[in-house]
Protein backbone atom coordinates (compact mmCIF):
# COMPACT_ATOMS: atom_id res chain seq x y z
CA UNK A 1 0.00 0.00 0.00
CA UNK A 2 1.03 3.61 -0.44
CA UNK A 3 1.02 6.17 2.35
CA UNK A 4 2.31 9.70 2.83
CA UNK A 5 4.87 10.79 5.41
CA UNK A 6 2.96 13.04 7.83
CA UNK A 7 5.90 15.49 7.91
CA UNK A 8 7.36 15.73 4.38
CA UNK A 9 4.52 14.08 2.37
CA UNK A 10 6.90 11.61 0.72
CA UNK A 11 5.18 8.61 -0.86
CA UNK A 12 6.07 5.48 1.07
CA UNK A 13 5.32 1.96 -0.07
CA UNK A 14 4.43 -0.56 2.67
CA UNK A 15 3.34 -4.17 2.44
CA UNK A 16 -0.19 -4.22 3.80
CA UNK A 17 0.12 -7.85 4.84
CA UNK A 18 3.20 -7.21 6.97
CA UNK A 19 1.45 -4.67 9.19
CA UNK A 20 0.56 -6.10 12.63
CA UNK A 21 -2.94 -5.65 14.07
CA UNK A 22 -1.68 -3.31 16.78
CA UNK A 23 0.08 -1.11 14.18
CA UNK A 24 3.76 -0.33 13.65
CA UNK A 25 6.28 2.46 14.13
CA UNK A 26 8.35 3.42 11.08
CA UNK A 27 10.95 5.94 9.90
CA UNK A 28 10.53 8.09 6.80
CA UNK A 29 13.38 7.32 4.32
CA UNK A 30 13.54 11.00 3.31
CA UNK A 31 13.23 13.11 6.47
CA UNK A 32 13.93 10.33 8.97
CA UNK A 33 10.95 11.41 11.10
CA UNK A 34 8.97 8.79 12.93
CA UNK A 35 5.41 7.93 12.03
CA UNK A 36 2.84 5.40 13.15
CA UNK A 37 0.67 3.21 10.97
CA UNK A 38 -2.25 1.63 12.80
CA UNK A 39 -5.55 -0.03 12.05
CA UNK A 40 -8.71 1.93 12.88
CA UNK A 41 -12.38 1.04 12.54
CA UNK A 42 -14.69 2.76 10.08
CA UNK A 43 -16.51 4.39 13.01
CA UNK A 44 -13.51 6.71 13.46
CA UNK A 45 -13.42 7.71 9.77
CA UNK A 46 -14.68 11.25 10.37
CA UNK A 47 -11.87 12.00 12.83
CA UNK A 48 -9.16 11.80 10.18
CA UNK A 49 -8.24 13.62 7.00
CA UNK A 50 -8.80 11.89 3.70
CA UNK A 51 -5.07 11.86 2.88
CA UNK A 52 -4.20 9.99 6.10
CA UNK A 53 -6.20 6.81 5.54
CA UNK A 54 -5.76 3.61 3.54
CA UNK A 55 -8.27 0.78 3.09
CA UNK A 56 -7.15 -2.39 4.85
CA UNK A 57 -8.68 -4.54 2.13
CA UNK A 58 -6.97 -3.10 -0.94
CA UNK A 59 -4.44 -0.58 0.32
CA UNK A 60 -6.00 2.34 -1.54
CA UNK A 61 -7.76 5.46 -0.31
CA UNK A 62 -11.33 4.39 0.53
CA UNK A 63 -12.86 7.82 -0.12
CA UNK A 64 -15.55 9.43 2.01
CA UNK A 65 -18.52 7.14 1.43
CA UNK A 66 -19.60 4.06 3.38
CA UNK A 67 -17.71 1.77 1.00
CA UNK A 68 -14.25 1.77 -0.57
CA UNK A 69 -14.21 3.27 -4.07
CA UNK A 70 -11.57 0.80 -5.21
CA UNK A 71 -12.54 -2.60 -3.73
CA UNK A 72 -16.13 -1.67 -2.81
CA UNK A 73 -15.80 -3.12 0.71
CA UNK A 74 -18.68 -1.86 2.85
CA UNK A 75 -17.71 -0.01 6.05
CA UNK A 76 -14.07 -1.01 5.65
CA UNK A 77 -11.52 -0.70 8.40
CA UNK A 78 -8.56 1.41 7.37
CA UNK A 79 -4.97 2.18 8.23
CA UNK A 80 -4.04 5.62 9.45
CA UNK A 81 -0.61 7.18 9.05
CA UNK A 82 0.34 9.90 11.52
CA UNK A 83 3.41 11.25 13.23
CA UNK A 84 4.40 9.72 16.55
CA UNK A 85 3.73 13.02 18.36
CA UNK A 86 0.26 13.21 16.85
CA UNK A 87 -0.39 9.66 17.96
CA UNK A 88 0.58 10.60 21.49
CA UNK A 89 -1.73 13.60 21.40
CA UNK A 90 -4.57 11.45 20.14
CA UNK A 91 -3.93 8.92 22.88
CA UNK A 92 -3.84 11.63 25.55
CA UNK A 93 -7.04 13.08 24.13
CA UNK A 94 -8.67 9.69 24.43
CA UNK A 95 -7.49 9.29 28.02
CA UNK A 96 -8.74 12.80 28.80
CA UNK A 97 -12.14 12.00 27.35
CA UNK A 98 -12.27 8.83 29.42
CA UNK A 99 -11.38 10.79 32.58
CA UNK A 100 -14.10 13.34 31.90
CA UNK A 101 -16.55 10.53 31.37
CA UNK A 102 -15.61 9.05 34.74
CA UNK A 103 -16.19 12.41 36.42
CA UNK A 104 -19.58 12.73 34.79
CA UNK A 105 -20.40 9.17 35.80
CA UNK A 106 -19.50 9.96 39.39
CA UNK A 107 -21.85 12.94 39.33
CA UNK A 108 -24.74 11.27 37.55
CA UNK A 109 -25.02 7.58 38.27
CA UNK A 110 -28.03 5.39 37.81
CA UNK A 111 -29.06 2.05 39.16
CA UNK A 112 -31.24 -0.65 37.66
CA UNK A 113 -33.63 -2.60 39.82
CA UNK A 114 -35.31 -5.81 38.69
CA UNK A 115 -38.84 -6.03 40.02
CA UNK A 116 -41.78 -8.36 39.54
CA UNK A 117 -43.15 -5.94 36.96
CA UNK A 118 -40.04 -5.39 34.89
CA UNK A 119 -36.97 -3.19 35.08
CA UNK A 120 -36.94 0.05 37.00
CA UNK A 121 -34.18 2.57 36.42
CA UNK A 122 -33.44 5.00 39.21
CA UNK A 123 -31.37 8.13 38.76
CA UNK A 124 -28.45 8.32 41.11
CA UNK A 125 -27.44 11.20 43.27
CA UNK A 126 -25.10 13.91 42.18
CA UNK A 127 -21.56 13.29 43.30
CA UNK A 128 -19.82 15.51 45.78
CA UNK A 129 -16.74 17.43 44.90
CA UNK A 130 -13.88 16.13 46.97
CA UNK A 131 -12.04 18.75 48.96
CA UNK A 132 -8.43 19.52 48.29
CA UNK A 133 -5.78 17.83 50.40
CA UNK A 134 -5.37 20.69 52.93
CA UNK A 135 -9.14 20.77 53.34
CA UNK A 136 -9.18 17.01 53.89
CA UNK A 137 -6.50 17.30 56.55
CA UNK A 138 -8.40 20.13 58.24
CA UNK A 139 -11.60 18.08 58.16
CA UNK A 140 -9.85 15.05 59.65
CA UNK A 141 -8.28 17.19 62.38
CA UNK A 142 -11.67 18.74 63.12
CA UNK A 143 -13.23 15.28 63.43
CA UNK A 144 -10.41 14.13 65.73
CA UNK A 145 -10.86 17.22 67.90
CA UNK A 146 -14.61 16.64 68.06
CA UNK A 147 -14.13 12.98 69.01
CA UNK A 148 -11.59 13.84 71.69
CA UNK A 149 -13.80 16.66 72.95
CA UNK A 150 -16.86 14.42 73.05
CA UNK A 151 -14.90 11.69 74.82
CA UNK A 152 -13.57 14.18 77.34
CA UNK A 153 -17.05 15.55 77.92
CA UNK A 154 -18.52 12.10 78.55
CA UNK A 155 -15.66 11.22 80.89
CA UNK A 156 -16.22 14.48 82.74
CA UNK A 157 -19.95 13.79 83.00
CA UNK A 158 -19.31 10.26 84.22
CA UNK A 159 -16.95 11.56 86.89
CA UNK A 160 -19.55 14.10 88.07
CA UNK A 161 -22.26 11.43 88.20
CA UNK A 162 -20.00 9.03 90.11
CA UNK A 163 -19.11 11.70 92.67
CA UNK A 164 -22.76 12.61 93.06
CA UNK A 165 -23.72 8.95 93.59
CA UNK A 166 -21.04 8.55 96.28
CA UNK A 167 -22.17 11.67 98.15
CA UNK A 168 -25.81 10.70 97.73
CA UNK A 169 -25.33 7.28 99.33
CA UNK A 170 -23.16 8.79 102.06
CA UNK A 171 -25.91 11.29 102.91
CA UNK A 172 -28.48 8.49 102.82
CA UNK A 173 -26.40 6.52 105.29
CA UNK A 174 -26.16 9.57 107.58
CA UNK A 175 -29.92 10.22 107.42
CA UNK A 176 -30.80 6.59 108.17
CA UNK A 177 -28.30 6.33 111.03
CA UNK A 178 -29.53 9.57 112.61
CA UNK A 179 -33.17 8.53 112.15
CA UNK A 180 -32.52 5.18 113.84
CA UNK A 181 -30.91 7.04 116.75
CA UNK A 182 -33.86 9.45 117.10
CA UNK A 183 -36.45 6.67 116.86
CA UNK A 184 -34.57 4.70 119.51
CA UNK A 185 -34.71 7.71 121.85
CA UNK A 186 -38.42 8.26 121.08
CA UNK A 187 -39.19 4.63 121.95
CA UNK A 188 -37.11 4.88 125.11
CA UNK A 189 -39.05 8.01 126.17
CA UNK A 190 -42.38 6.31 125.42
CA UNK A 191 -41.44 3.21 127.43
CA UNK A 192 -40.34 5.32 130.40
CA UNK A 193 -43.45 7.49 130.19
CA UNK A 194 -45.74 4.47 130.13
CA UNK A 195 -44.00 3.05 133.19
CA UNK A 196 -44.21 6.25 135.24
CA UNK A 197 -47.53 7.57 133.87
CA UNK A 198 -46.20 11.08 134.55
CA UNK A 199 -48.34 14.00 133.32
CA UNK A 200 -45.52 15.23 131.07
CA UNK A 201 -43.22 13.18 128.85
CA UNK A 202 -39.65 12.47 129.95
CA UNK A 203 -36.85 14.38 128.26
CA UNK A 204 -33.86 13.03 126.41
CA UNK A 205 -30.79 12.65 128.57
CA UNK A 206 -27.84 14.98 128.16
CA UNK A 207 -25.90 12.23 126.41
CA UNK A 208 -28.82 11.48 124.07
CA UNK A 209 -29.27 15.16 123.27
CA UNK A 210 -25.58 15.53 122.47
CA UNK A 211 -25.66 12.46 120.22
CA UNK A 212 -28.75 13.71 118.38
CA UNK A 213 -27.29 17.19 117.93
CA UNK A 214 -24.02 15.81 116.58
CA UNK A 215 -25.83 13.45 114.20
CA UNK A 216 -28.12 16.25 112.99
CA UNK A 217 -25.14 18.47 112.25
CA UNK A 218 -23.40 15.70 110.32
CA UNK A 219 -26.51 14.87 108.31
CA UNK A 220 -27.10 18.50 107.36
CA UNK A 221 -23.50 18.74 106.19
CA UNK A 222 -23.78 15.51 104.17
CA UNK A 223 -26.99 16.60 102.44
CA UNK A 224 -25.52 19.99 101.63
CA UNK A 225 -22.38 18.32 100.33
CA UNK A 226 -24.38 16.42 97.69
CA UNK A 227 -24.53 19.61 95.65
CA UNK A 228 -26.44 20.30 92.46
CA UNK A 229 -27.53 17.06 90.81
CA UNK A 230 -26.80 16.14 87.18
CA UNK A 231 -29.89 16.56 85.01
CA UNK A 232 -30.85 12.89 85.00
CA UNK A 233 -30.54 12.72 88.81
CA UNK A 234 -32.97 15.59 89.47
CA UNK A 235 -35.83 13.30 90.59
CA UNK A 236 -33.53 11.41 92.97
CA UNK A 237 -32.45 14.70 94.50
CA UNK A 238 -36.08 15.52 95.26
CA UNK A 239 -36.53 12.13 96.93
CA UNK A 240 -33.56 12.55 99.25
CA UNK A 241 -34.77 16.04 100.18
CA UNK A 242 -38.13 14.52 101.15
CA UNK A 243 -36.56 11.81 103.26
CA UNK A 244 -34.33 14.44 104.87
CA UNK A 245 -37.45 16.46 105.71
CA UNK A 246 -39.02 13.34 107.26
CA UNK A 247 -35.89 12.83 109.36
CA UNK A 248 -35.96 16.47 110.48
CA UNK A 249 -39.50 16.03 111.84
CA UNK A 250 -38.46 12.93 113.79
CA UNK A 251 -35.39 14.69 115.16
CA UNK A 252 -37.40 17.71 116.28
CA UNK A 253 -40.00 15.55 118.00
CA UNK A 254 -37.36 13.38 119.71
CA UNK A 255 -35.56 16.44 121.04
CA UNK A 256 -38.78 18.07 122.26
CA UNK A 257 -41.40 15.42 123.19
CA UNK A 258 -44.89 16.75 123.94
CA UNK A 259 -48.58 15.85 124.23
CA UNK A 260 -50.19 12.94 126.01
CA UNK A 261 -49.03 9.35 125.94
CA UNK A 262 -51.68 8.53 123.35
CA UNK A 263 -50.88 11.45 121.05
CA UNK A 264 -47.16 10.90 121.51
CA UNK A 265 -47.50 7.24 120.51
CA UNK A 266 -49.58 8.16 117.46
CA UNK A 267 -47.15 10.88 116.38
CA UNK A 268 -44.13 8.58 116.67
CA UNK A 269 -45.89 5.97 114.52
CA UNK A 270 -46.98 8.58 111.98
CA UNK A 271 -43.48 10.00 111.65
CA UNK A 272 -41.99 6.51 111.32
CA UNK A 273 -44.49 5.60 108.58
CA UNK A 274 -43.79 8.84 106.75
CA UNK A 275 -40.06 8.15 106.78
CA UNK A 276 -40.51 4.57 105.55
CA UNK A 277 -42.81 5.70 102.75
CA UNK A 278 -40.26 8.30 101.64
CA UNK A 279 -37.59 5.58 101.70
CA UNK A 280 -39.70 3.32 99.45
CA UNK A 281 -40.25 6.10 96.91
CA UNK A 282 -36.56 6.95 96.95
CA UNK A 283 -35.52 3.35 96.38
CA UNK A 284 -38.01 2.90 93.52
CA UNK A 285 -36.73 5.92 91.62
CA UNK A 286 -32.98 5.51 91.99
CA UNK A 287 -30.93 5.80 88.77
CA UNK A 288 -28.68 2.87 87.92
CA UNK A 289 -25.45 4.54 88.99
CA UNK A 290 -26.79 5.46 92.45
CA UNK A 291 -28.51 2.09 92.80
CA UNK A 292 -25.25 0.26 92.06
CA UNK A 293 -23.41 2.37 94.61
CA UNK A 294 -26.14 1.71 97.19
CA UNK A 295 -25.95 -2.06 96.64
CA UNK A 296 -22.19 -1.92 97.05
CA UNK A 297 -22.48 0.12 100.27
CA UNK A 298 -25.10 -2.18 101.81
CA UNK A 299 -22.41 -4.81 102.24
CA UNK A 300 -20.51 -2.48 104.59
CA UNK A 301 -23.17 -0.39 106.33
CA UNK A 302 -26.07 -2.05 108.11
CA UNK A 303 -28.39 1.02 108.25
CA UNK A 304 -28.61 0.95 104.46
CA UNK A 305 -30.16 -2.54 104.45
CA UNK A 306 -33.64 -0.97 104.62
CA UNK A 307 -33.17 0.72 101.22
Amino acid sequence: MRCLCPKCSTNIELDIYDLPEEGSFNKCPECNSGYVVKKVSFASRALHKDAEITCVECGNNPGTSVYCHECHAIYPDFYITESSSAAKKQFNKFIGSFSRFNKLSAKHTSTTQYTDYGIKSTAGTKGLKLPSQPAQIAAILAIIILVIGAGGYFLYQDRIETKYAERYVRALFGIKSATDLDMKICNRILTEWQSTMAPNPPKATRSESASMASASKDVSSMVKDIGEPPTKFAASNEHINKIFAAYTKIHTFAANPSGSITSYTATVKQLDDEFKNSARLLKAGLPEKISDKLIESKKKYKPLQDF
